[in-house]
């Protein structure tokens, strides 16, 4: 970018040319006659001085004898640009005097520009002279000036009329490349309304000409591009430096938004600012494609980030399921024998008491296992028709007895809620862990939402969330005004074990299990949450329109009614402490056991027994096969075998719908004494 200055006392001229070589990114200055000139080159710094001839007070043949002798000055290029003295003498006076190009005008604006351009190389490289040296003697060049202005004289009297339609044509040649430019062009007064826009400007902003005029810029400029436009218009009419190249967006006339490249710069006449010159080009197609080329790699980047999440989750969930298995397995073990030992000792005894602590133990640790399993979605849940608000209905008096008096409990639930397919006891712990949630993140008190309500979500809608879909949901939300969490935090809240709380105040389990229940609801969670703004988890369920045959109470069998009558069981179970406490438990009490360790034995055994066989008790996963696919190869044998099968964890969605479809019976690990002899004698008394 150049700073040029132009010299012309004709005001159009000035405009039309500063228009044309602002529109190539230079910086344009202006001067009316050769003594405003030279003292506007003296005072500030200019690369180029393009001049008329013929001017008041001093012209331009003056002006370049003066440029040329001042040391500050004479290496500054210098050119002509006239419609008057173009004839071959006067154009060689001209170079003699200095001046590195002589121009006619009008000339073409690209053959114009591609004159100054060439200029603009060769100077910055050195290599600019002036065709001829300056006249030195003084006698020679006022003889020269003198016969100069002579001719001009005769000629001028002579050649008026042509040189005004020269003049005109030049003129024209400018207006016409502005009304036909590729960018807007438009003129500012100093108060900010438009007095000038050309129709490239209507094009792009929807205005007439008519209806430009007189707009101010605040209507104009974008809210976005408002404050920042509006101090560089002020500063740039006060004189400061401000940028003359920059991006901003412009509102058209029906408020569409407009991106622009802008390049502006201040109209000046005798010496003063008048007004700014804009050129603006319309840049909305690029931008727009910059902008969804963004918005698409941040989506990816959020897409991954979410898919590296849920492949963490799911290899976490894996992991511990596989704990929660092996766990569960040596708490059937503790559990169990606990269980018998308690039975044999009297309620007296010292060791009473302290079998009573292992087996709470037991329990509690079975407890952890059973939220592992549910985070992993390998816990087995019993789904039937739900009404969510009843659930939240009947939890309300004991959330407000574990929430506490500091937290006020409101609820705004939809009263014509659609229902949804779940485990009740699920839905509840997914409540009740929400609300604990809500109530640690408010130590000193605060209010706690709880709200239900139809919604219909779109695939636009859905999109976000890498578990969300198209259709029908019941969304259950829990709001608290609590300490709220960073983004780091939330990228974590999921995960088991993670907590921020001190150590021996939590688990941190408690949203891990919502996550895996939600997941095996064919649900998900959403959160927002800024640090002090509280938290709001969002939960969505399917709704179902389906009716279903809702479960029947099982009869309560009494605990006389727990003994065998001599009935042979099958046991199938790989883990021997587990089958030796089976074993021991079942021959306690009233039955014969055959066992085995895999499902090989166990077919070998089977042929031999079968015909007084009662109960195949199978854990699902053996060494060499399935306990589903045992029970199949059983059944396919004796039709009428009683099945019961068992597992800590089972990690094949195929079984549990095997099991639901032939309506096998199910007994979790780890599994006290009466919970597994009520459930064996319900198998075998089932008709």
């Amino acid at each position: 970018m150049m700073r040029i200055l132009v010299v012309d006392d004709h005001e159009e001229a000035c405009y039309m040319l500063a228009v044309l070589l602002q529109g190539y990114g230079h910086e344009v200055k202006s001067a009316t006659d050769g003594v405003d000139a030279l003292e506007r080159a003296l005072q500030e710094d200019f690369d180029m001085i393009i001049s008329d001839v013929l001017m008041p007070r001093m012209d331009g043949f003056q002006l370049c004898r003066e440029v040329k002798k001042n040391k500050k000055l004479k290496k500054l290029p210098f050119v002509f640009y006239t419609a008057t003295y173009i004839d071959p003498i006067s154009k060689k006076f001209a170079l003699n005097l200095g001046a590195e190009r002589f121009i006619v005008k009008p000339a073409e604006p690209d053959v114009f520009m591609e004159i100054i351009r060439k200029i603009i190389k060769s100077h910055a490289m050195g290599r600019l002279k002036a065709p001829n040296q300056p006249i030195e003697d003084e006698t020679v060049y006022l003889k020269e000036y003198n016969e100069r202005l002579i001719w001009k004289l005769e000629d001028k009297m002579l050649n008026l009329e042509s040189v005004n339609k020269e003049l005109k044509e030049s003129e024209e040649k400018y207006k016409d490349w502005i009304e036909n430019a590729n960018d807007a062009v438009i003129f500012f007064d100093k108060k900010g309304n438009i007095n000038f826009v050309n129709p490239k400007f209507c094009e792009i902003t929807g205005y007439s000409i008519e209806e430009a005029k007189g707009l101010h810029f605040y209507t104009l400029f974008h809210p976005d591009s408002l404050d920042i436009c509006s101090e560089y218009f002020r500063k740039r009419l006060a004189g400061e430096e401000v940028p003359r190249n920059y991006e901003m967006k412009i509102l058209s006339k029906t408020g569409k938004t407009v991106y622009i490249d802008n390049n502006v710069s201040t109209i000046e006449k005798d010496g003063n600012i008048t007004g700014i010159l804009t050129i603006m080009r319309d840049i909305t197609d690029r931008k727009l494609s910059e902008l969804a080329g963004k918005r698409a790699e941040e989506e990816k980047s959020k897409l991954q980030a979410q898919l590296a999440q849920a492949q963490k989750m799911e290899a976490v969930g894996t992991l511990t399921s596989g704990v929660a298995h092996d766990f569960n397995n040596l708490l059937t073990i503790i559990q169990g024998y606990t269980d018998l030992a308690i039975e044999m000792i009297d309620e007296k005894d010292p060791l009473y008491s302290d079998m009573q602590q292992i087996y709470i133990a037991a329990k509690s640790a079975a407890g952890l296992t059973r939220q592992l399993l549910l985070f992993s979605r390998k816990q087995q849940i019993e789904s039937e028709t739900l009404k969510i608000n009843r659930v939240i209905d009947v939890l309300f008096k004991m959330l407000n007895r574990i929430i506490g008096e500091d937290i006020i409990i409101k609820t705004k639930l939809a009263p014509d809620l659609w229902k949804v397919r779940g485990d009740e006891g699920c839905i509840e712990q997914v409540i009740m862990n929400l609300a604990v949630n809500a109530k640690d993140a408010m130590p000193e008190g605060g209010k706690l939402m709880i709200k239900t309500e139809n919604v219909i979500l779109d695939k636009e809608y859905s999109a976000p969330a890498p578990e969300a879909r198209p259709g029908k949901f019941i969304c259950l939300s829990v709001t608290d005004t609590g300490c709220g969490m960073d983004k780091e935090t939330l990228q974590h809240i999921f995960e088991p074990f993670f907590t921020t709380k001190r150590l021996g105040k939590g688990t941190g389990l408690g949203l891990s299990v919502v996550y895996g229940i939600l997941k095996q609801h064919k649900g998900w969670i959403d959160v927002t949450s800024e640090s002090e703004k509280g938290s709001t988890f969002a939960i969505y369920l399917p709704a179902v329109f389906k009716e279903f045959e809702e479960r029947t109470k099982e009869k309560i069998i009494s605990e006389q009614e727990l003994q065998g009558k001599g009935e042979l069981i099958l046991l199938v179970e790989d883990e021997q402490g587990v089958r030796e406490f089976a074993k021991t438990l079942f021959e306690r009490n009233g039955y014969y056991v055959l066992e085995a360790a895999n499902a090989k034995s166990a077919l070998s055994i089977f042929e031999k027994e079968k015909e007084n066989l009662h109960l195949a008790f199978i854990d699902m996963i053996l060494p060499d096969k399935s306990g589903v696919e045992l029970v199949e190869a059983l059944i396919l044998r004796k039709p009428d075998l009683r099945v019961l099968l068992s597992s800590g964890y089972a990690n094949e969605k195929v079984q549990w719908s095997i099991i639901r479809e032939r309506g096998y019976r199910f007994v979790q690990k780890p599994y006290g004494v009466s919970d597994l002899l009520r459930i064996v004698r319900k198998v075998i008394a089932f008709n």
